[in-house]
């Protein structure tokens, strides 16, 4: 009932799952001029449910409960963790130690400068003052607060870091013979109280015809942000500023510099800017971020026919630079955590990028290489809360690769069934487990980098070798060009010719110190079975 007069009053879908069970939330819910979001997020911290909202940026919005428990808790312990952080960055920002300044200065120069002009101090109060506004800032959320949901000091506050940012400028410039931009005294000059004020937190800036800074962008400097508004025009930014952040401290050497050398011209200090150092810095910062919008945007496979670049991962941001030009959807990463996880990553698009489909095809296509669950909604993938790494090392257990390391120790040799077992992980996956463990490393080269006989032996049951043996082909989703390669050697080599149908048995057993694996190919017309018998001696990569 409370969904449905709440779908009537606002014109909003509510849709509560059929296990959702109001009962036993029992709450009174009290509307007087509240905006439907702010009253559901209400409702989602007294029931301890996290909503699902279909689309918040436009006026159609559709929530639905997620009562998976597990989910909401993880969320809000992520949530939580971030509010700590942020405050933690807060208080270092209005730290009133006496630190040692010309260490500050090189090794965290944005911390130098929240602390040297002051700026710490007063953004570190006016979040103080208004601790709802601080948490929304610094766990991420996207929510609009009006005046009289913060409090007066944090206003003036705000107000004080206009006239503190102004006044720097003005030295700065005019010691240059220059006069403040007129974008800065428009915005930073207004009185932020003069009429309705409203501050957003969060949410992208835009500046002009269809251009904006992102979220995404701008959190790769702050820990969090809010922009304030006076009757629809940006009258001020709040920012947590993140001093760990590589960008940020680029950008606060940029603004030492020109602090520290009065009249130097723009030109000089501009010249000293590593350009490449901060493309870098944002690379680093940014979170691996994928989003497609049409699921219908075609990409002209033409123009990717150049992109040949090996497994090195210094060529990744050539190829996604490539990627993007060719679908014209932009591609921001970082990393990935590793430089195995960025070759990995190189060789997919390297291998899939040529065929003829669209972004979403390429993107689920993606999804399935690093198997990874990803939700898709109106079309749009968003990778930005997945820390790639994370959820590859997470496949492989530390159980896993410590029983496979055992095993080596113990023979000198990988048992079939533990071939098998690989065989349930994408290479992707592999490469982390066997870099991750330095017992296992010696052998990465020979079961990941050319991974034809691992993919050869772990897919020895499937139904899909047979269906490549009578088809002749590969098949997407089935093996690489190698593995089927290892296959068809060891098929000619058993004296079969043309398209036999044959099941596949292998048996392995040590014998004269060497691991020996036998291939019986047993053909499905009934003639006679086949076998082809290999070795690996004892000692070498396996």
């Amino acid at each position: 009932d409370l969904c449905r007069i709440m779908s009537e009053a606002s014109g909003a879908s509510i849709l509560p799952d059929d296990d959702w069970r109001v009962k036993e939330r029992r709450m009174t819910v009290f509307c007087h001029n509240a905006a439907l979001p702010h009253v559901m997020y209400s409702i989602a911290d007294v029931t301890r449910l996290m909503w699902k909202v279909k689309d918040e940026n436009t006026y159609v919005l559709c929530y639905r409960p997620d009562t998976d428990k597990l989910i909401s808790e993880t969320l809000r312990k992520g949530e939580q963790a971030k509010v700590n952080a942020g405050r933690e960055m807060v208080d270092r920002m209005m730290s009133s130690r006496d630190d040692d300044l010309a260490a500050l200065k090189k090794d965290k120069p944005a911390l130098y400068l929240m602390k040297s002009t002051g700026a710490g101090d007063v953004i570190g109060r006016a979040l103080k003052a208004s601790p709802n506004l601080l948490k929304s800032m610094a766990s991420g959320e996207k929510r609009t607060y009006t005046a009289s949901e913060v409090a007066p000091e944090t206003l003036q506050e705000m107000q004080n870091l206009n006239s503190l940012i102004l006044d720097i400028a003005g030295e700065v410039f005019a010691s240059r013979n220059e006069r403040v931009p007129r974008f800065l005294t428009d915005t930073l000059a207004r009185p932020i109280s003069s009429g309705n004020v409203e501050i957003e937190v969060n949410g992208d800036i835009p500046i002009g015809g269809n251009r904006r800074i992102t979220a995404d962008q701008i959190n790769s400097v702050c820990s969090g942000y809010a922009v304030v508004r006076t009757d629809g025009r940006i009258t001020g930014v709040l920012p947590i500023i993140n001093t760990d952040s590589s960008i940020a401290n680029s950008l606060a050497g940029l603004a030492t510099d020109l602090l520290d050398n009065p009249g130097k011209p723009f030109e000089e200090v501009f010249a000293n800017l590593d350009v490449g150092g901060m493309m870098q810095a944002i690379g680093k910062d940014l979170t691996s971020n994928y989003s497609v919008y049409k699921k219908d945007i075609p990409y002209d496979p033409a123009m990717m026919s150049f992109i040949d670049l090996g497994t090195d991962p210094k060529n990744l941001p050539e190829a996604l630079k490539a990627f993007e030009k060719a679908t014209g959807v932009p591609v921001f990463c970082d990393n990935f955590g590793s430089t195995d996880l960025s070759a990995e990553l190189l060789r997919f698009l390297n291998i899939n990028i040529l065929r003829q489909g669209t972004v979403y095809d390429v993107l689920t296509s993606l999804c399935d290489a690093f198997n990874l669950n990803v939700e898709l909604a109106n079309g749009q993938f968003d990778f930005s809360d997945i820390k790639w790494f994370e959820a590859i090392k997470a496949t492989v257990s530390s159980d896993t690769i410590s029983n496979w390391r055992k095993e080596y120790e113990a023979t000198g040799f990988l048992s079939l069934e533990t071939l098998l077992e690989m065989g349930r992980f994408s290479p992707g996956q592999l490469s982390f487990a066997f870099n991750s463990d330095p017992d296992l490393k010696p052998l990465a080269g020979d079961f990941v980098n050319n991974a034809n006989v691992l993919e050869m032996l772990a897919a020895c049951d499937a139904d899909a070798i047979n269906a490549m043996m009578t088809e002749g082909g590969v098949k997407s989703g089935y093996l690489n060009k190698r593995a089927f390669n290892a296959y068809r050697s060891l098929y000619q080599t058993a004296g079969f010719s043309g398209r036999t149908a044959c099941r596949i048995k292998l048996e392995s057993s040590v014998t004269g110190g060497a691991l020996v694996y036998t291939v019986e190919f047993i053909p499905d017309d009934g003639s006679g079975a086949k076998k082809v018998e290999f070795r690996i001696p004892s000692g070498k990569k396996q």
